[in-house]
């Protein structure tokens, strides 16, 4: 059978299901195919790229790179450019290293918006909001996706213009529905005094996650938890619900925001809980400190180094706590999340 009926065969295999596990072994065998192919012919682009791609599908880091690396060496075009800037920004969380081969690709004038969306994620990881906008505005051109529309209003909101962000998470929302965005949405929405539209929202979310346990899947799965329900009630000052959400997230283990917590039993009269939390604070932070100190991997200096910082998260939490027992509120640190999608040209899983 020729290589491209294997594709072909393959493309059919990976769109009858998400699966990526039933596809493993037919994703080695194509790319042991691929390998064949070219020795005979070494210089073929195509097929170094899609060996590059399905060898990240498989977890081949190595092979991937070298594969993509091989591919900007023999022509650095726009898509080799952009496949290898996607593996550094992906793959090895290398966003200045993206950023130059994306600017390369970039002053070639592209008619995608792959290498400008990529481009604007790279820029909000080094928080370069005003050049990570300036990108996406580009990107937003060619193909206004969910991805990037989300991401230009974080660029906006991360700026100090609230307002004006909003209608990017709205428009975002219009294209495609997405939890992360409609909590960035619901949060905006608080900030501005939008409060019963906010808790709406913040209802709407309850349901989604409360649907997705109800499934049987575990809370880590979820696009958000209990800590991100809790902290945007928190923003509409519904300090009840807040506080139910904050236990909810001690529960399940997912985040400890223990003085915004504090403040919201506070607000509610429910000032021996809150004392109580100090001490619970205490327990789980000496008890992480004795798991630490019972795994042979910590040097005595890297132990050392936790008793101090925890020694001092604790001190903190108590300073932050007798504050709030005098008026204190605790202010909510909010930055929306970045979206990003698969910009590699040539995945055959997303037909790009």
């Amino acid at each position: 059978m020729k290589l491209e009926n294997h594709i072909e065969k393959f493309k059919k295999k990976i769109n009858d299901t998400d699966d990526r596990s039933v596809y493993y072994k037919p994703t080695k065998r194509l790319i042991y195919k691929i390998k064949k192919k070219l020795k005979r012919n070494p210089k073929n682009i195509e097929l170094i790229n899609l060996c590059g791609i399905l060898a990240l599908e498989t977890n081949d880091i190595e092979l991937s790179c070298n594969m993509f690396i091989r591919a900007v060496h023999i022509e650095a075009n726009v898509k080799t450019l952009n496949n290898l800037a996607y593996f550094y920004l992906h793959v090895y969380d290398d966003s200045e290293k993206a950023v130059v081969f994306l600017r390369k690709a970039i002053d070639m004038n592209p008619k995608s918006e792959f290498p400008y969306a990529q481009l604007g994620e790279a820029y909000i990881d080094l928080q370069q909001y005003d050049k990570a906008e300036y990108y996406l505005k580009k990107a937003a051109e060619f193909n206004p996706t969910l991805e990037i529309l989300n991401n230009l209003g974080l660029t906006v909101y991360m700026q100090g213009r609230v307002q004006d962000s909003l209608s990017h998470f709205e428009r975002a929302l219009k294209h495609r529905h997405n939890t992360e965005t409609l909590l960035s949405y619901g949060t905006i929405l608080a900030k501005i005094g939008e409060r019963e539209r906010a808790e709406n929202i913040a209802k709407d979310l309850s349901r989604i996650l409360e649907g997705f346990l109800e499934t049987g899947q575990h809370i880590i799965y979820a696009e958000i938890g209990f800590l991100e329900i809790a902290e945007l009630y928190y923003e509409i000052k519904n300090y009840e619900m807040a506080s139910e959400y904050f236990s909810k997230a001690q529960k399940y283990g997912v985040g400890h925001y223990y003085n915004m917590y504090q403040y919201s039993l506070i607000q509610c009269q429910n000032n021996i809980k809150a004392e109580g939390l100090c001490g619970e604070f205490r327990i789980n932070k000496l008890m992480e400190l004795e798991d630490i100190k019972e795994c042979r991997f910590y040097s005595e200096e890297e132990i050392k180094y936790f008793e101090n910082k925890y020694s001092r998260e604790i001190e903190v939490l108590l300073e932050v706590y007798e504050k709030i027992k005098k008026g204190y509120c605790p202010e909510e640190e909010f930055i929306p999340r970045r979206l990003s999608h698969c910009y590699l040209f040539g995945c055959l899983r997303h037909d790009n």
